[in-house]
Order: C-alpha cells, then sequence, then structure tokens
C-alpha cells in the first residue's frame, strides 16, 4: 500500500533518483547539482514537498516553494513527477491534493 508523507526527512539523494527516474525519457536531463540548484532557485521547501511511497521507494512527488506573488507569500509546484511503473494510477493528483491544505 502506498503512502504519501513529506519530503523534510527524506535525503537529497532519494529525491534526485525520483526526479531522475519520473523524467528519464526528457531530452534535458539535470545532474544531482542542477537539480539542487534549480530547486534552490525555486525556493523549494521539503517539508512543504511530498511524494507517495512504496516502502522507502518514491512513487510519485510534489516539489513545492515558497515565493512571492503580487507582494504575497504564496506555495508553488516546483516539479511534480511519477515514475514510470506507478504511472495512470492518478498518484500525482493525489500527492498534489495532500499539499493543498498544508
Amino acid at each position: 500500500m502506498l503512502r504519501i508523507k513529506s519530503l523534510k526527512q527524506i535525503d537529497f539523494d532519494s529525491i534526485y533518483q525520483a526526479f531522475r527516474e519520473a523524467f528519464v525519457d526528457y531530452e534535458i536531463q539535470l545532474n544531482k547539482r542542477e537539480l539542487d540548484r534549480m530547486l534552490q532557485r525555486r525556493g523549494f521547501i521539503a517539508e512543504l514537498s511530498f511524494a507517495a511511497f512504496d516502502g522507502d521507494k518514491i512513487a510519485s512527488f510534489t516539489l513545492n516553494g515558497i515565493g512571492c506573488f503580487n507582494g504575497l507569500k504564496t506555495a508553488y509546484d516546483t516539479g511534480t513527477g511519477t515514475i514510470r511503473e506507478y504511472q495512470g494510477q492518478g498518484l500525482a493528483t493525489q500527492v498534489f491534493r495532500y499539499s493543498e491544505p498544508i
């Protein structure tokens, strides 16, 4: 059974691995350093980001950031992905909806 939880205590290597697997078919690939820099620029906050886990493995994720929009502190999606073997199950939607009230 999959469970959704915060990425607060998840190591960056696990997040990177899930990101890499979710976007394996994309023309442009980011290495670990590039992903880290991109997420920093986008205001990524691990405790406000969530994933569906299959055991210890991230199956689907929403990486959320905090920034200002029209002068208001705003949370926003900086990257959402689902690993191929879990696609088509609505996991990304479930993870995103889980994160909305938080």
